[in-house]
């Protein structure tokens, strides 16, 4: 799987004393989004069918509970393994093998049969088994994104960059529900599976023709760019080492480390969070706030709309924080920030009866906490930029 090094093809003026620097890793930033998009759609795409589903499978309300709880078992046992994939081949392969994966474990839910020919292989047992397949490739898409980000970003724009994950997930998770709902009235919910397959394979393909594990790979890098990109990386002396891939990672070092042990146990609550409303909130607001499908459809994408607004500014103002009050305040500050903010108002939302005002107040709570995203993944490439995966 070892990348073949591509020689830089820009022109030669590009070259020149003085020549102005490409922005070819905001195009390379670009497609992070739109991978994290079309996978955000495929997670979300189970939380907006599932009562479809569970109504033409009658399936009880525990069988759809595991069903959507299967894609983050998957994404719990492939996250080391794709972690580790990355930073050892590259994560170029890497996402498109994931985005491959996540589509093809979509498409496979569209042709559910009716009943099975095979006595013990009942339709709750498949949707889970391609629900976690789905998991398998979604684990793959926010660590080598993140990877990514530490081989294409300066130091300086490391949160920036990294919010490009919340950025495309928030996106992808606030079309869903309004996509789903519009092609579940007209054509079934599982034409929108199918769809969601096909733009999924679409991103892939783009992807593996236009993207490079490094920006000295890239025919579009100039050395402007290049200075842009590596100057940034020497100053936290990582210039060279971040550039490597193949090396032997320091698991003794890893798991001594009293950092990675408390970002990942703060990020386990941020998720677990965000997790609701990527999973039940249209659930939610179908039966417990008794909308329709198309006022859900809508409503339920107001949280995400949120993510997508706020993560940016969460990544800007984290890199902005870092140089006023250093590395670790600064990247602390902005979760407080976004996580305390984000608490107080879920709190407030959940006991708000009235519908429109509970379903702005739980939004921007969803906001706030994408807000904060930004931070745990840019800490990662700070404490470990050669292993950011």
């Amino acid at each position: 799987m070892a990348e073949t090094l591509r020689v830089p093809l820009a022109p030669f003026e590009n070259e020149l004393p003085g020549s102005r620097a490409t922005h070819t890793r905001w195009w390379i930033l670009g497609l992070v989004v739109l991978i994290m998009l079309v996978e955000a759609m495929q997670r979300a795409s189970m939380g907006i069918a599932g009562k479809a589903i569970q109504d033409e499978f009658r399936l009880t309300t525990q069988q759809l509970g595991w069903i959507l709880s299967a894609f983050g078992l998957g994404q719990t046992v492939s996250q080391v393994p794709w972690g580790l994939a990355g930073d050892r081949y590259g994560p170029r392969r890497i996402l498109m093998l994931a985005v491959l994966c996540s589509a093809f474990s979509t498409a496979a839910i569209g042709f559910t049969p009716a009943g099975s020919s095979i006595a013990w292989l009942s339709v709750p047992l498949f949707l889970m088994g391609m629900r976690f397949l789905g998991g398998v490739g979604m684990a793959a898409a926010p660590s080598n994104s993140n990877k990514i980000v530490s081989l294409w970003m300066s130091s300086n724009e490391r949160a920036t960059g990294s919010s490009a994950i919340p950025f495309g997930s928030g996106l992808g998770s606030g079309i869903a529900p309004i996509l789903t709902a519009l092609t579940m009235q007209t054509w079934g919910w599982r034409f929108s599976y199918f769809l969601y397959a096909s733009i999924a394979c679409s991103v892939a393909l783009v992807w593996r023709f236009f993207a490079t594990n490094r920006p000295d790979q890239h025919p579009r890098v100039n050395a402007a760019e290049l200075e842009h990109i590596r100057g940034g990386a020497r100053t936290d002396g990582a210039a060279t080492s971040k550039l490597q891939f193949g090396k032997r990672l320091p698991w003794s070092r890893m798991l001594r480390s009293r950092s990675l042990w408390v970002i990942s146990l703060s990020f386990s609550c941020q998720q677990y969070a965000i997790m609701v409303f990527q999973t039940w909130f249209f659930i939610y607001l179908v039966k417990s706030r008794g909308l329709t499908l198309t006022q859900a459809g809508f409503w339920g994408a107001t949280p995400f709309i949120c993510m997508v607004l706020f993560s940016p500014f969460g990544g800007r103002a984290s890199d902005i924080a870092v140089r006023h009050f250093g590395r670790s305040r600064g990247r602390r500050s902005t979760v407080w920030l976004g996580m305390g903010l984000s608490s107080f108002l879920l709190w407030t939302g959940s006991h708000t009866s009235n519908n429109a005002r509970a379903i702005v107040i739980l939004a921007v709570a969803a906001g706030f906490n994408y807000f904060a995203l930004s931070a745990y993944w840019a800490a990662c490439i700070d404490l470990a930029p050669t292993y950011s995966a």
